[in-house]
């Protein structure tokens, strides 16, 4: 059930073997801080492994006495390749090294790296964990480098820091309420998330945590054990996370009404580069949820292991990415663990993403951040239900650019996006080759129909501006397309030419797709998708005049039978023209032209009608005996 007070956001969890909806309700709290004592922080090394390796000649003596005047401990030597192993403070390894590498009696200075076999972590319900290889976590562990401490904030019900898969990666925090310790959890949902989040991993024990190493969890306590808490406990939660470290806020919770004093806090905390991640929900609509609602939250669907949308998953313009959400195994209090669904998973899930990104780069901003995950991310789903997509965790992490947005979160400030992903696997350019033929002329145009990549790089007669999804040829040239993006091809003729079909079909266009006189091709609805290099030639002709009387003989001083004339296409079909034509006849003897059969009219030109082909009857009659030549000839051009 929901909480009556808008004011509420709640948390919406389910069991494994049966969605029981359980709603965790709390009374107003007093805003303090617990006072108890926090589990230490995790420490980085203070010393750093090198290996050194010498110059040739120096005895064994000399060059350990070499790397002792830089300040190193030797720890081990090679002999035989001229290496030493030694340890210097790792504040001073920076400097240590530069000066060794200044040093001529030193060939060569490097980290003693730390190799890890790239394979299954040792948790034991690790195989439970499908959303792992979903988000291709399988593909980062072993292989990405986290090296910097990063804190998530888990505003939640606490954390179990007892936990013996959390209990190394627990640092100080706090609660809203006096005398509840955060590093308690007398509801389990906080501890649940957080072993999503970052369960320690390849222990031998449990599960493994999105945030494998160097992610650490700050538990903030802003619900209680019943599990709402008031807009004014977020807010104190929010404030006190930014100001205290925290890389990634995460809050897996949710209710409908806008409330400008928390999107205060959250705007507070995207100035100081956090990144902020809620759940969208659980209540199987399109109503807007706040915080995931809100400007700069990186609001969270749900998806099953199909990709499909989670039944029961918030969707709409709150939903900024979607992770996996069905049945998902975490920690639990008393060193238990326990599989629910819901949104809150899905959510821990994209906020141990974007800390394990700061955890091999600190340098990213919260922006780029956001951005990476949303190109990134899988298509699943529609916009609606996923956003930009499903998180990619791999493909985010190798992401390079330097773009940065910020959800717009819906409204009253936006409609949700900005939309960047799902990510699309690079498209291969090929080439259209376009063929002007035909004594007329017109143009072509290729349109892409549906999503794609815009056809660019056209030549000579062919303009595509890169910027629209369409090319327009007006003479032979060629252009770039992606591959096996589809397409509608158009002739339209200028006027006074004639569309007189297609050939040369080759590479994706055939025949059958797109010949004859086909127009557009394949049809007015129907697209043609180019899988290959392709070409074709499109014919434009003008018209013409025909006399379509037959060849006669007749005496001097004698009346020819009837002679009409045609208007033709240029290959001799008929063509009516639009408006009233003058047909001017001439002879290249003395003969004269009759409107009359008796060929006592003279005329010198004749007349096709609006909508005919045909001109009327004239005759000819010559005094001479020879073989005249009669011409006819349009005052205007035939159309």
């Amino acid at each position: 059930m929901k909480s009556a007070h808008s004011l509420h956001r709640s948390i919406i969890k389910s069991l494994t073997s049966a969605k029981l909806g359980l709603a965790l309700m709390i009374c107003l709290g007093v805003l303090g801080s617990s006072g108890l004592t926090a589990p230490p922080a995790q420490t980085k090394p203070d010393k750093v492994t090198l290996i050194v390796k010498m110059a040739k000649g120096l005895t064994l003596a000399q060059a350990q006495a070499v790397v002792r005047g830089h300040g190193a401990t030797l720890k081990a030597s090679i002999p035989k390749l001229d290496l030493h192993v030694v340890e210097v403070p790792a504040q001073a390894s920076d400097a240590i090294t530069k000066t060794m590498k200044g040093d001529a009696q030193i060939l060569r200075v490097e980290s003693d790296h730390i190799r890890k076999w790239q394979g299954t972590p040792s948790d034991p319900r690790y195989p439970d964990q499908w959303a792992l290889p979903k988000i291709s976590w399988d593909q980062v562990y072993g292989v990405a480098n986290p090296r910097f401490d990063t804190k998530v904030a888990i505003l939640d019900t606490g954390v179990d820091a007892t936990h013996p898969d959390l209990t190394s990666v627990v640092v100080p925090g706090w609660s809203v309420f006096d005398g509840s310790d955060p590093f308690t959890d007398e509801n389990g949902h906080g501890t649940w998330v957080a072993g999503i989040v970052a369960a320690r991993t390849d222990n031998l024990q449990g599960i493994a945590g999105v945030g494998y190493d160097h992610v650490q969890i700050m538990p903030v306590k802003v619900l209680n054990p019943t599990g709402l808490g008031q807009d004014s406990d977020i807010i104190q939660g929010v404030m006190w996370a930014a100001d205290n470290g925290a890389s990634v806020i995460l809050m897996a919770f949710s209710a409908t009404g806008f409330s400008d004093a928390l999107q205060d806090a959250i705007d507070y905390a995207w100035v100081h580069n956090v990144v902020l991640v809620a759940a969208a929900g659980n209540e199987a609509g399109n109503t807007a949820t706040f915080p995931a609602g809100d400007r700069g939250v990186i609001g969270v669907s749900a998806t099953d292991q199909n990709d499909n949308i989670d039944p029961s998953s918030t969707i709409g313009a709150s939903v900024f990415l979607a992770a996996p959400g069905v049945n998902i195994l975490g920690t639990y209090t008393n060193g238990g663990y326990v599989a629910w669904s819901g949104t809150s998973a899905s959510a821990a899930i994209v906020a141990g993403s974007a800390a394990l990104m700061r955890a091999v780069d600190p340098s990213l901003s919260n922006g780029v951040i956001v951005n990476r995950i949303a190109e990134s991310a899988a298509a699943a789903g529609t916009q609606e239900q996923t956003g930009n997509g499903r998180v990619n965790v791999a493909r985010a992490i190798d992401d390079t650019s330097t773009n940065e947005i910020q959800p717009a979160g819906t409204a009253p400030f936006g409609n949700g996006g900005p939309f960047v992903g799902p990510y699309k696997i690079a498209a291969t350019n090929k080439t259209m080759t376009f063929t002007m033929a035909g004594t007329g002329g017109g143009t072509v145009t290729f349109a892409r129909i549906g999503t794609g990549d815009n056809p660019d790089t056209a030549t000579f007669g062919c303009t595509a501006p890169g910027s629209t999804s369409f090319t327009t040829c007006g003479g032979s040239g060629t252009f770039k397309f992606k591959n096996n993006d589809t397409y509608r091809i158009t002739a339209t003729p200028n006027s006074g030419s004639t569309f007189e079909g297609w050939s040369a079909e080759s590479g994706s266009l055939t025949l059958a797709n797109c010949g004859g006189t086909t127009n557009p091709c394949p049809s007015a609805s129907g697209s043609i998708a180019l899988s290959a290099d392709s070409a074709i030639t499109a014919t434009f002709s003008l018209p013409k005049l025909s006399f379509t009387t037959a060849v006669f003989s007749i005496t001097a001083g004698q009346c020819s039978p009837g002679i009409t004339v045609q208007s033709q296409t240029s290959t001799g079909g008929v063509l009516a023209v639009t408006s009233n034509l003058t047909v001017n006849l001439t002879t290249s003897s003395s003969g004269t032209f009759y409107s009359d059969n008796a060929c006592t009219t003279s005329v010198s030109s004749t007349t096709i009608s609006t909508g005919n082909s045909t001109s009327g009857d004239f005759y000819y009659k010559d005094g001479t005996s020879d073989g005249p030549v009669l011409t006819a000839a349009a005052v205007a051009p035939l159309i």
